[in-house]
């Protein structure tokens, strides 16, 4: 006779077995601030138990701890599944406009995260001014625009970040040409399906995956855009007053001082095939996050 489990004791089965974080491997730190695999990712698990009910906040906050223990990525290749944007993300899901929680570090990454969007859609820009092809890291849902995009479009929908990263997308659809003249969609990458260059696929490919591929960008952003009319460039960062500020609510102070900024550790090598957003370290800028004791 088959036995089943309900989900609700699944879940407080895994809640037994997930009460204490376990740090980061020698040398991989970045571990912890990813949603695939590191205390993040488990942080969620809590975070939702505690909405419910069925946790406590004090679980949720031990794993929050635990994912920015150490520095926090805010380099040009962070994104939804690692740093900055990861955290975002976190802490959006355990924020809510009557309660004081977190607002004030929140408050914090959501600078960060606009500055990063509009670093990387001006970096796009002049990639594709350049006639460069993207990689699949520019625009997925993993690393790229699409993934941060979908951050925005629960955090700060009619924000200016939002309005770059909806602009970006459709700049991505515009038809290029190669260097025979051959017209490509704008998304077409100049690699192959393991971020090489293969005898396989000499001028790239074109991937439709969720994941990594231009159906990603629709599914995670256009069908839930509200309505909005992205520019018609990548262009600059718009300065319109019509942009709603991610702070709409008074913060409450949950830790000490503003975040600095720090330098990262040396990134390892990467190998031949497509590095998962756990494994990837960040290589530029940093910031340290003091977090108060529960």
């Amino acid at each position: 006779m088959t036995t089943t489990t309900s989900p609700a004791t699944a879940a407080d089965s895994f809640a037994r077995h997930l009460t204490t974080p376990t740090p980061p491997a020698e040398g991989q730190p970045w571990t912890a601030q990813s949603l695939a695999v590191g205390a993040a990712g488990t942080a969620l698990f809590h975070i939702e138990r505690a909405h419910t009910g069925n946790g406590t906040w004090q679980q949720a906050h031990t794993w929050i701890k635990s994912a920015v223990a150490n520095d926090i990525s805010a380099a040009d290749t962070s994104g939804l599944y690692l740093g900055v944007p990861a955290v975002a993300f976190m802490l959006s899901c355990a924020t809510t406009t009557d309660s004081g929680r977190y607002h004030d570090v929140l408050a914090t990454m959501d600078r960060h995260v606009t500055d990063l969007v509009h670093r990387r859609a001006d970096a796009a820009g002049t990639r594709v001014r350049s006639g460069r092809r993207p990689t699949f890291h520019e625009y997925d849902v993993f690393y790229g625009m699409t993934g941060i995009g979908a951050h925005l479009l629960r955090r700060a929908p009619a924000g200016n970040a939002m309005e770059r990263v909806l602009s970006y997308l459709v700049a991505l659809t515009r038809p290029t040409r190669d260097n025979d003249h051959v017209e490509l969609p704008g998304w077409w990458v100049g690699h192959d399906p393991h971020l090489t260059q293969s005898e396989q696929f000499p001028g790239g490919h074109a991937n439709l995956g969720a994941a990594h591929g231009i159906t990603g960008p629709p599914s995670s952003a256009g069908s839930t855009s509200g309505g909005r009319t992205a520019p018609a460039d990548l262009g600059g960062r718009n300065t319109s007053t019509s942009a709603t500020s991610t702070r709409e609510h008074p913060a409450r102070p949950v830790r000490p001082g503003p975040a600095g900024v720090t330098e990262p550790p040396a990134s390892p090598a990467r190998g031949n095939s497509l590095p998962s957003p756990a494994t990837t370290p960040p290589d530029s800028t940093c910031m340290r996050t003091p977090w108060p004791a529960a």
